[in-house]
């Protein structure tokens, strides 16, 4: 669930650790500066056939148990729907917990590859690898992850850990997922170039809470494909300041002035922009626009 580069290798050249506990996993990683940890391993295989540059060791987490499962666990007045870090995509799907408290990251699991890569691939991959399309979702639903970081066990803010890029060597423990406030309404929707299996142009979420016909809250956050996932933070002040006042043309603008993109041999930045626009500007009409 950590990307660090090496020379290339064949997959011949690979040594593999198979950890049992979370402190042989540690002690595996510190023998192997240069490995990597993984749990599912479908980003890595995906590296692969890219041609990515690979490492020579690599440490399995699969048998790990501490890090799988879902529960609810309570801190002073808050309660959290916690994930362990290897739980399968799959497994967020059909659980209960995950069903109850977190329909909007539910739905965002649905959209990630296929079904049966989503029978391997782990949350904790996903969010590791900081452009998995679960992340606009945990970053509306203000979400947390607990993780191992220079030998200190840490709870972050996800919004401050994908800040944090200095770092790249770590290991997720688990996600924290707030449970759901009264009288708000989320959103998720993922762009892809076609119907088939393939990687997102954009993926966007949101959040707003009403009380009164008064805008209390509002959330937006933009990822998919290669973008490392954003809060939209001056088009949220903008519509907190007086949604009724504002026009869907100047949200729209701001929108594309916020949003930073990029552009491949398919797609140009501004045709991701437009399109993240257009969907955040879709559902906000039909709600107070």
């Amino acid at each position: 669930m950590v990307s660090e580069k090496s020379e290339t290798v064949t997959r011949s050249d690979i040594a593999v650790s198979i950890p049992i506990t979370l402190k042989e996993a540690l002690q595996s990683k510190s023998k192997f500066k240069e490995g990597v940890y993984i749990a599912g391993g479908t980003l890595m295989q995906l590296d692969w056939e890219a041609n990515e540059i690979m490492t020579k060791h690599i440490v399995s987490l699969k048998n790990l148990s501490e890090l799988k499962g879902v529960e609810v666990v309570k801190e002073g007045q808050k309660r959290f729907v916690k994930i362990g870090a290897l739980t399968t995509i799959n497994e967020c799907l059909n659980h209960t917990l995950t069903a109850m408290y977190c329909p909007l990251f539910v739905s965002a699991c649905h959209s990630i590859a296929a079904p049966a890569v989503r029978n391997l691939a782990t949350v904790g991959g996903n969010v590791a690898s900081r452009i998995g399309d679960s992340l606009p979702a945990l970053l509306v639903l203000d979400a947390e992850i607990t993780c191992l970081m220079n030998g200190k066990k840490m709870t972050k803010k996800i919004s401050d850990w994908l800040n944090d890029k200095q770092n790249s060597s770590f290991l997720l423990i688990d996600i924290r997922i707030p449970f759901p406030e009264e009288q708000v309404s989320y959103f998720y929707k993922k762009v892809g170039r076609r119907e088939a299996f393939t990687p997102a142009v954009v993926s966007v979420s949101g959040m707003w809470r009403f009380e009164d016909e008064e805008l209390l809250d509002v959330r937006l956050a933009v990822g998919g494909g290669s973008h490392y996932p954003v809060r939209l933070y001056q088009v949220e002040e903008l519509l907190k300041t007086d949604s009724l006042k504002f026009s869907s043309e100047l949200v729209y603008s701001e929108i594309l002035n916020e949003f930073n993109s990029y552009s491949d041999p398919f797609l140009s930045d501004q045709y991701r922009k437009k399109v993240a626009a257009n969907i955040i500007i879709s559902k906000l009409k039909k709600q107070f626009i």
